[in-house]
């Protein structure tokens, strides 16, 4: 199974998010499915369905050591970069919290050889197939939301997308 942690962001945020982007952007990409917008805490692979049930109490014991917190939204960015744009994302903050976050989970859940990429906190609003003939800015307001809770995320590839189902969702502490 392909697995990964994700914070979901709240549904008002999405719908400002794809506002923004479709007025700018227009349908010159594939945009991600809006139910399935998320920052993506930790990407965990493909693993063996026997281990999901340990993998599962693993994250457990990480929600419930977490104190839920705010994420800050910044601005769009092409990723990987401008000159070979192949994503829009919108870049949060990496914050004290979400960094403790992420070190745990990576701590925790991968080891050491696993995952040795730098962490760049974004929620993906669209993937280009070719690169466009001019990128456009997409301005934003940054917003601040809470993360009260994190999710383990199973990751279906299907022949255009993926599609993501939620195993199961871990509230942090309050």
């Amino acid at each position: 199974m392909r697995l990964f942690i994700a914070i979901y962001p709240p549904k008002e945020l999405i719908e400002q998010i794809f506002s923004e982007v479709t007025a700018v952007i227009g349908k010159n990409c594939r945009f991600t499915d809006k139910s399935q917008a998320h920052l993506t805490l930790l990407f965990l692979g493909d693993i063996e369905a026997a281990f999901v049930g340990a993998l599962t109490k693993k994250v457990a014991t990480i929600s419930r050591t977490q104190q839920a917190f705010d994420i800050e939204t910044l601005g769009y960015r092409y990723l990987p970069s401008e000159k070979a744009p192949r994503l829009l994302v919108l870049s949060c903050r990496l914050n004290s919290e979400l960094a403790g976050l992420q070190h745990q989970c990576k701590s925790l859940l991968l080891s050491k050889d696993e995952d040795k990429k730098q962490f760049l906190p974004h929620i993906t609003v669209c993937r280009f197939k070719r690169k466009p003939r001019k990128l456009m800015t997409v301005h934003h307001r940054s917003e601040k939301f809470k993360v009260s809770d994190i999710k383990l995320m199973h990751s279906e590839l299907l022949l255009e997308r993926a599609a993501h189902h939620c195993l199961e969702s871990f509230k942090l502490a309050h």
